[in-house]
């Protein structure tokens, strides 16, 4: 599996992004939270200090806005997230349509087709699609 992921201003204008290829056989909640503690810990070497995590996995969502407690690799990978979450001056999480994140996606599918993880302060030329269907959803 891959992961992606990609940082926007208040006007949806791409600041940086990236693309990894992660474990095989992880679930797919897993890789996609994952992925949003990667995107914190990169939000963090940015110098950002307000961010709005967007997920389109409803049990990440859950996950991360109720507090229940969950001992498996996932709810560790949760709890690592929210522990991060007190670097920044404005923090707060929502979920998306998977339409949504188009951009995300497409970058995970491009992770397949480099030797290494990718990071940017522009999308691939591949994905400058996804990010006009993302500005329309």
């Amino acid at each position: 599996m891959a992961v992606g992921g990609v940082a926007r201003d208040c006007r949806g204008v791409v600041r940086w992004c990236f693309a990894s290829v992660v474990d095989v056989e992880a679930e797919v909640d897993l890789v996609e939270a994952r992925a949003a503690y990667k995107g914190l810990l990169l939000a963090r070497e940015n110098y950002e200090s307000r961010v709005m995590l967007e997920t389109d996995s409803q049990r990440l969502y859950y996950a991360l806005t109720r507090s229940k407690t969950d001992f498996s690799r996932f709810g560790e990978v949760c709890d690592e997230i929210l522990a991060l979450r007190s670097l920044f001056s404005y923090f707060s999480v929502s979920w998306c349509h998977r339409i949504g994140n188009s951009v995300a996606h497409c970058l995970a599918s491009f992770a397949f087709s480099i030797e290494d993880s990718y990071s940017s302060t522009s999308v691939p030329a591949c994905c400058l699609n996804a990010l006009k269907v993302d500005a329309l959803a």
